[in-house]
Parts: structure tokens; sequence; C-alpha cells
């Protein structure tokens, strides 16, 4: 990795980990607040509004947080900071035209709204259409920053936003009466203030001399990448969460879905923040790496494949141990439901990570339209099988259908990337040893006796990951990971010196 990636993209690394990290354990705290101070029902019906924003965000995104990712690095390569000012304004009108007409065309059909989040309040929907904006400008922003490589920026971002949404929480759930608005309203202003501090830096980078030759990307070729990525997203959604989300919201009762939402989003995020908080950074280093160097493709796939195998499955199994007990113990008895979803989901959640790395390749060589029909034969088959399943098996059911697609479609999808890009680059040696490794833990772990004790509980949990990795470092294969570090290290010495 360490001819592979800049030293400038590498040095962001341990920033945008750390702030992921915060933000996880601030999301951690605030959602069992939020979830004893409101009743199953009305947290189900918060669940749904914001899923119903978060596929909102995603529509009127336009595909064009990607564009920046891809195409800021190449622009700053030739200095041209008047371009990169140009093309980010450019791409936030065209995202907020896409908002005013999302909004419009909601509200006049807010009745049916209204019907599907089992609410008839109006103080609620102007609260989710102002808490879509924050997120698209702020989304804008902290994306600007991270293919500027300001990662130190948008990690002190990051730590804000969550110290800001953790306070305005807290005095949300300290009122006599809570509302689910009340909730959105304390994130929007958290968000907002944090996209003023964004704005400030933003501006502030891009006061440096330049070039006076412009490069700007033609809109022909933006087009040609975000509207794939924009409908990819769409659909990679709707797959993965919002499908089942709707159809258990329809089916049943707003807690079910809300029972759902938290079983999934927990183990998400704790298995996938780390991997989500380098995919935007290795995005654009993807793509500077790709042009300073197009033979270094497959090394950097093979690279991204090997660090996310160490991040991510041993946190898989430890959620698969510990998960059920916890959710149980944390949120209480009448969120045990999730409990057995957040158990079942610590694993499937690691599925979709042989993707990231994937789609970083197809994004670099600009091949994303080649793959909307994947995305349209997933979520055809993930709907079919929401449909056949949840009304008979609930939640269940639900968790079967996102497991079933990815295992019907894998084969196929791997094919067609294979085709696009040339290769598909997975390390099968090393992960087989990482999976033998870590399954033998889980298997002595799972003989040990159950602990009563949240705390008990919490301090076997990191027991069992952290001898994970001691275990895998033992026998070597903690490599790729170790090999970053030191290149962060060695480049941060030599950032020191000069």
């Amino acid at each position: 990795m360490s001819n592979v990636f800049t030293a400038k993209a590498l040095r962001s690394v341990p920033w945008m980990v750390s702030a992921k990290a915060i933000s996880f354990i601030v999301y951690f705290f605030v959602s069992i607040m939020i979830v004893k101070a409101l009743s199953p029902e009305d947290y189900g019906v918060l669940a749904l509004s914001k899923n119903f924003g978060q596929y909102l965000i995603i529509f009127c995104a336009l595909g064009l947080n990607t564009c920046i990712l891809r195409y800021l690095p190449e622009i700053e390569l030739g200095k041209d900071y008047s371009g990169i000012k140009t093309f980010l304004l450019r791409s936030l009108m065209c995202q907020l035209a896409s908002w005013l007409l999302v909004i419009s065309f909601i509200y006049f059909i807010k009745a049916h709204v209204f019907n599907y989040l089992s609410s008839s309040s109006e103080l609620l929907l102007i609260a989710v259409f102002v808490w879509i904006l924050a997120w698209i400008v702020k989304n804008t922003v902290t994306d600007s920053l991270t293919a500027l490589f300001e990662a130190k920026t948008v990690a002190m971002i990051a730590v804000l936003q969550s110290a800001l949404v953790l306070g305005a929480i807290l005095w949300v759930c300290a009122q006599e009466r809570i509302r689910i608005e009340y909730i959105l309203v304390a994130e929007f202003l958290a968000l907002g203030a944090t996209v003023f501090c964004g704005l400030y830096r933003l501006k502030q980078c891009l006061k440096k001399p330049g070039s006076v030759e412009k490069s700007l990307i033609p809109a022909r070729r933006v087009l040609k990448l975000a509207s794939p990525v924009w409908f990819n997203g769409l659909l990679r959604s709707l797959m993965l969460q919002y499908t089942e989300v709707f159809v258990l919201a329809y089916c049943f009762m707003p807690a079910v879905a809300g029972f759902y939402e938290l079983g999934y989003s927990l183990p998400l995020l704790a298995i996938t923040f780390i991997p989500m908080a380098l995919q935007t950074l290795f995005s654009s280093a993807f793509a500077e790496a790709y042009q300073r160097d197009k033979k270094l493709l497959p090394k950097m796939v093979s690279s991204m494949f090997k660090v996310l195998i160490l991040l991510s499955v041993p946190l898989a199994a430890t959620g698969f141990l510990f998960s059920e007990a916890l959710v149980q113990k944390l949120y209480g008895e009448d969120m045990q439901a999730a409990g057995v979803v957040a158990k079942y989901f610590s694993l499937i959640h690691i599925l979709p990570l042989i993707s990231m790395p994937l789609s970083m390749a197809v994004t670099t060589l600009e091949k994303n339209s080649r793959t909307v029909g994947l995305l349209i034969l997933q979520v055809t088959v993930n709907i079919a099988l929401d449909i056949i399943l949840i009304p008979q098996y609930g939640l269940m059911g639900a968790v079967s259908a996102v497991f079933l697609t990815f295992i019907l479609t894998i084969p196929i999808r791997l094919s067609v990337i294979r085709r696009l890009i040339g290769g598909i680059w997975f390390p099968m040696k090393f992960f087989t040893k990482v999976i033998l490794v870590v399954t033998t833990l889980t298997y002595l772990a799972s003989l040990l006796p159950s602990h009563s004790s949240l705390w008990a509980s919490f301090a076997l949990a990191l027991l069992f990951v952290v001898s994970n990795w001691l275990v895998l470092w033992r026998f070597n294969l903690l490599g790729p990971l170790l090999e970053m570090i030191r290149k962060k290290a060695k480049s941060s010495t030599e950032k020191q010196c000069n």
C-alpha cells in the first residue's frame, strides 16, 4: 500500500477514522436516549421519517457528490482553484433545485405521505424537509474538503457535529413532552452550525494562488458519471434497507419498522464505521493514484480488500456473539426484537463490503453507467423476496430477503465487474486465513457463560475483538493494516522535518 496511495492520502486516515469513531459513540448514546424517551410506536414513526428523508437526500444529491470526489483531485492537480469553485457552485445549485422540486411534489401528495408515516403533523413534514436540506449542503461541503484531503478539518467538523447533536438531544429528552419534530430540528441546527464551519475552511482552501489555465470538467463528462451513480445509489439504497422498511411499515405497525431500523443500523455503524470513513477519502485517493499511474489499479483494489477484511471480520464476529444481549440490556425489553435483527445483520453487513473496492475502481474508470443493469436485477430480486417473505415471516423475512438477494446476485455481479475493470483481485487465500482464525476464536468464545451484567458483556466483547487482532498479528496477517500505519507515521515525520 505504501507504493500505491500518496502520503497526503494516508495522513488523512487517522483523522477520518477517529472522527467516525467519535460519531459512532455519540450516535450510540443518542439512540439509547431517543429509544428510552419515545414509545416503540413513536420511535417507529421517527425511523420511518428518517428513512424517508435519507432516501430523498440520495435523490436530491443527483450523484454529484461522487463527481466531487472523483474530479476535484484531478482539477487540483492543475492548481485551478477557480475551476474548483465553479464546479462546486454548479453542483450545489443543481442539488438545491432538485430539493425544491422534490419538496414541492411531496407537499402536493402530503396526504399519502402522512398515511405512510402514520402521522398527520405538518410540522413533522417541514422538519423532514429542512433536515434533508441541511444534509445535502453538509455532504457537499465535507465531500469537497475530503476530495482536497482536508481530513483534519472534516474530522473536526464531524466531532463538532456530534457534540452539538448530543447536547441538543439531551436538551430535547429533558423536556416534559418530547415530540419527534424536536429531534429532527435539533439535528438540523447541529448540521447548520457545522456547515458554516466547513464553508469557512473550504473558502480558505480555495484562496490559494493557482494556475490561470482552466481545467473545467466538461458537463457531458460529469453527466456521464453522475447519472449512473445517482440511479445506482437510489437502487442500492432500496436494496440494502429501504424496501424492507417500507414493506414492514405497510404490512405491520410503525414499531416493527422501528425494530428493523435499529437492528439494521447499529451493527452497520459498528462494523462499517471505519470502512465508511475510508470510502470517501480513498475514492479520491484512487482517482489521484490512477491519474499518476494507471497500472496501480489492481494493487489498489487488493490492498483495500485486505484492509477491509482485517477491520470488519473480527467486528462482525463480535456483533454476532454479543449484540443481541447488549441491545436488550441497553435499550430495554421493549426493543428485544431489534437485538435478534442486529445479531444476524452483524454477519450480513460484511457481505456488501466486497463491492466497496470494486465500486471505487469502477468510478475511477468512469464506467458506472454499465452497472445500472446489475442494480436493477438486485432490486427486482430484493423486492420480490420482500413481498414473498415479509408478510409471512415479519422481521426475519426482511433479514432473509437481504441475505438471499446478495447470495442470488453476487455471481452475476462479480462476472460483470470483472469484464468492466479487468479483474476482481480479491485476496482469497488471505481471506480464508482470517476467517479460520476468527471462526475458531468465535467458537471458543461461544462456550463461555453469558453475563447478566451490562459492563461484563461490554468488557468481554472488547476483549474478544482485541484478542482477534492479537492472534491475527501473531499469525502475521495484520501486515496490510500495519503497513498503512507505518506509511502514515513515516509521512508525518517527513512532513514535520520539512
